[in-house]
């Protein structure tokens, strides 16, 4: 996963005498509610009180979101920092003049939920635009709206970039795990879920320590992080260029496994 997460639990599991794993989850269905007040402040803040309780409605009997609540994966961590970052950016659209301050915490909130999750990281691209063309910001205050809040988001990515640079002496911006994740979704064995293709336990130090020994193996050298993801990274590419009909199936089936039916139609 990310980095975040496991600083998150890692802060939890320093604490003496408690049920860490029962205080974890009680804290991620409390974020899970968080995500449900949020909704309800943005649909409320953009259209209708009607909008927000439907939102809210929808988020409260979400049966996958209630379920991550109970898992210790990062999910309901991103999550709540994602609503939380969309909710600053609409109390800093409703607010003129423009507070800075806002817009320099938000990018702080945004920078933790990329590194909760990698899925935020094309609302920094939208965010520029928003900026730009979304209306909220006058002419003369563009340039230094953008700087400030990407400032906020770029000093809490800092972090990990500088202490993967320090423990592995490679250029790794977040993680180096996303050449294998890739590869396991586009490889000749995949059947549109998750499986390793190395036949091995499927827990994520096996996953990387097997896609470590793999990559080097198969080079016949000694790879750093960023290597062995580029590597994984172009073996996925190789097999979908060589192969894209039946990478077009694995797409369905995964679409179609999402919906309740049975991936093996698609054979």
């Amino acid at each position: 996963c990310m980095p975040l997460y496991a600083y998150f639990l890692a802060f939890f599991y320093k604490l003496p005498g408690l049920d860490l794993d029962l205080i974890v989850r009680l804290i991620q269905g409390l974020l899970g509610a968080g995500v449900s007040v949020f909704l309800y402040l943005i649909g409320r803040a953009l259209w209708n009180r009607t909008i927000g309780v439907i939102a809210a409605g929808v988020s409260c009997f979400y049966a996958i979101g209630i379920f991550y609540d109970g898992v210790l994966v990062p999910a309901s961590l991103a999550a709540f920092l994602t609503v939380f970052s969309l909710y600053l950016l609409v109390n800093i659209r409703a607010t003129q003049p423009l507070h800075f301050k806002k817009l320099f915490f938000t990018g702080l909130v945004l920078g933790m939920s990329v590194l909760a999750h990698s899925a935020a990281l094309p609302v920094l691209i939208f965010l520029f635009f928003w900026l730009w063309f979304g209306g909220c910001v006058v002419r003369e205050k563009r340039f230094a709206a953008t700087g400030v809040l990407y400032a906020g988001v770029l000093i809490v990515l800092f972090f990990p970039f500088v202490r993967n640079y320090i423990v592995a002496k490679d250029i790794v911006p977040f993680t180096s795990h996303a050449g294998i994740n890739f590869y396991i979704g586009a490889h000749e064995q995949s059947q549109g879920k998750f499986s390793l293709p190395f036949g091995q336990g499927a827990g994520p130090r096996e996953v990387f320590r097997y896609s470590q020994e793999m990559a080097d193996k198969q080079t016949g050298k000694k790879l750093k992080p960023s290597e062995v993801s580029s590597y994984w990274f172009k073996k996925g590419l190789s097999f979908i260029t060589f192969h894209p009909f039946k990478y077009g199936q694995l797409l369905f089936k995964k679409v179609f496994a999402d919906k309740g039916y049975d991936a093996d139609f698609f054979h």
